[in-house]
């Protein structure tokens, strides 16, 4: 396409199209208020169930009545998690309760991890917790109780999308 082409805001020859532009070469300077819809944005994933960790100490189960332990990232490079967690000790069959040292909860596969460790606010059994989430993808509990910890609304920008950092 050539600039002789664009005649009175039309476009000769079929329009505009995406292989006619140099990536990179439009920026939201050049877009129009509305013109980025949400029925033409690509669509997020859909949620990743999370494989939970379980050791001679006990296992991380899903809380009952709550959703399960899952993620996804959005087009933004934004990851999400959600669901609560509960530690079942080794021949209990319920969620056992006290304070959580540092229990890594799962990993999370590469693509979804941060470019550096961060430590997030959560709630846990109605109070404070932190979520650790590390650049090998290590989820953690390392503050709040073994009852119920959640992960609803954890959210961080991957490593290597925009404003996150190199992986």
């Amino acid at each position: 396409m050539k600039t002789r082409d664009v005649v009175n805001d039309g476009v000769a020859g079929g329009g505009l199209r995406a292989p006619d532009l140099a990536a990179g070469s439009v920026g939201t300077s050049e877009l129009q208020n509305g013109a980025a819809t949400k029925a033409k944005l690509r669509p997020p994933e859909p949620w990743r169930a999370a494989s939970l960790n379980s050791t001679r100490a006990g296992s991380w189960v899903t809380r009952p009545g709550y959703s399960s332990v899952a993620f996804y990232k959005d087009p933004q490079g934004v990851v999400h998690l959600r669901g609560q967690v509960c530690r079942i000790p080794p021949s209990v069959p319920f969620c056992s309760s006290g304070a959580i040292g540092f229990e890594r909860v799962f990993t999370l596969p590469a693509g979804y991890r941060p470019a550096k460790p961060l430590e997030l606010p959560t709630v846990s059994d109605g109070d404070f917790g932190i979520v650790w989430i590390n650049e090998e993808g290590t989820v953690a509990a390392t503050r709040g109780e073994y009852a119920s910890f959640s992960l609803d609304g954890v959210r961080f920008r991957a490593c290597g999308e925009p404003n996150a950092g190199a992986c």
